[in-house]
């Protein structure tokens, strides 16, 4: 056999990649991808071709550069949808546009201008599982298969829990009926869809758990963590304990958001969960809640009250009053290495403090503290246990916002005290 005989064997010997635990074979020669799977309905083995693997190979038939992005998405959904039809092979999706990657995007730019980063995290997270199998799909193809599909590699993830898994599928079937108004896609699509329920609490899911219940975080947890945050943190983790309101409300409050012409005070954020339903949400400021917040009202009317920037700076200058170098040695303050090349910093403090910032810092503090971390939602499960308990559940409604009690009942923990008391009194 001459070389030239043997470069030619070489060049058709097929190649295999693994896709999900199949074999992917590559056939050097022609560049082309397939797959060697058992059809059920003829009852033999059949070759199914994804597409070519590589843009282009070499003189002895080596693929060169990276695989093709979308030949790989098409078999990781072919074996997936093959897995739910039973083994057969699933029909041909058709080339058009547009694809379910531009309408993802086409959504998130609409959204972009009302909804907040959190909102906007999280349906990109629905879509990044979405496009990994279906981006490069033409969206009027995309079924309720498909959707089963996406929620069996979430699932197969092993990271959500149910809940979470439920909420991100729901924001996918959102983003196709926002698809149908804007006649991107036929109104078959959405309806579909709606075919596929959540799962259900209690349904045995290989790799999928129950969410965790949010519970009310004690008072000695809280005054744990007090003296190991900055003053910033400390006053939004005091305001979030007395009146019962979000984080998020909290870190973003001006003094212009608070009317203290009357007792208590009314804080009115800019932004709030329920505004999109046209809620109103005034927080009301008692004696220790206006005692923590007066102090951080001497600033211009609509700078933030909370900054993280100068949360940033006391940090330093403490760090700096307690240097135990002499200046002559290590760095001064504004010459360390990055300043003196004059680089950009790794990051700047940002002009508001968020609700992820400020449960790092509480999570950061309790590992200082040695006591078991705790969210700051938390505290607002222990504001309405202590207003219900003090006041009663209309009380506790008004103060948290919420438009029903049912809602309220869900923050409150169970008093077991009051069960014993009757139990042994009528027992």
């Amino acid at each position: 056999m001459t070389s030239r005989d043997r470069r030619s064997n070489a060049r058709r010997a097929p190649h295999r990649f693994a896709v999900l635990g199949e074999w992917l074979t590559l056939n050097r020669s022609t560049g082309q991808a397939y797959f060697n799977v058992h059809d059920a309905e003829r009852g033999c083995r059949v070759r199914r071709y994804m597409g070519r693997l590589y843009e282009s190979h070499d003189a002895d038939g080596e693929p060169v550069g990276e695989p093709i992005p979308e030949t790989l998405e098409k078999a990781q959904r072919y074996l997936i949808e093959r897995g739910l039809k039973g083994g057969t092979s699933p029909h041909p999706q058709r080339d058009e546009s547009p694809t379910v990657r531009q309408v993802c995007d086409a959504f998130l730019a609409e959204r972009r201008e009302f909804a907040g980063a959190s909102e906007l995290g999280h349906f990109r997270k629905a879509f990044d599982a979405l496009c990994a199998l279906y981006g490069s799909s033409p969206a009027r193809d995309f079924g309720p298969l498909a959707l089963h599909a996406v929620r069996e590699s979430l699932i197969a993830a092993g990271r959500l829990n149910r809940k979470t898994l439920n909420n991100r599928v729901d924001r996918i079937k959102m983003m196709f009926k926002w698809a149908v108004s804007r006649e991107m896609v036929p109104p078959s699509v959405s309806h579909g869809l709606q075919c596929i329920e959540g799962i259900r609490k209690n349904r045995k899911v290989k790799g999928l758990r129950e969410p965790r219940k949010v519970s009310a975080v004690d008072d000695a947890r809280v005054d744990a963590v007090l003296p190991l945050v900055s003053p910033q943190v400390a006053a939004i983790i005091q305001l979030m304990r007395f009146t019962g309101a979000r984080c998020g409300e909290i870190v973003q409050a001006r003094p212009c958001d608070v009317d203290r012409s009357r007792e208590p005070w009314v804080y009115t954020p800019r932004t709030h969960k329920t505004a999109h339903h046209d809620h109103d949400r005034p927080i009301r400021l008692g004696p220790q809640a206006r005692k923590v917040l007066a102090p951080w009202l001497l600033r211009a009317a609509d700078a933030p009250c909370f900054s993280p920037r100068e949360a940033e700076e006391a940090r330093r200058a403490a760090n700096h009053a307690e240097r135990k170098t002499p200046l002559r040695n290590g760095n001064r303050p504004g010459y360390s290495a990055r300043q003196r090349e004059r680089r950009e910093p790794l990051r700047e403090p940002g002009e508001e403090f968020t609700t992820d910032t400020v449960r790092r810092a509480i999570q950061r503090a309790c590992k200082k503290a040695g006591v078991k971390s705790w969210s700051p939602h938390q505290l607002r499960h222990a504001a309405a246990t202590r207003y219900k308990q003090g006041a009663g559940w209309e009380e506790a409604r008004l103060v948290l916002g919420h438009r029903s009690v049912d809602i309220t009942n869900e923050y409150v923990e169970r008093d077991d005290a009051l069960a014993d008391a009757a139990v042994e009194r009528l027992g």
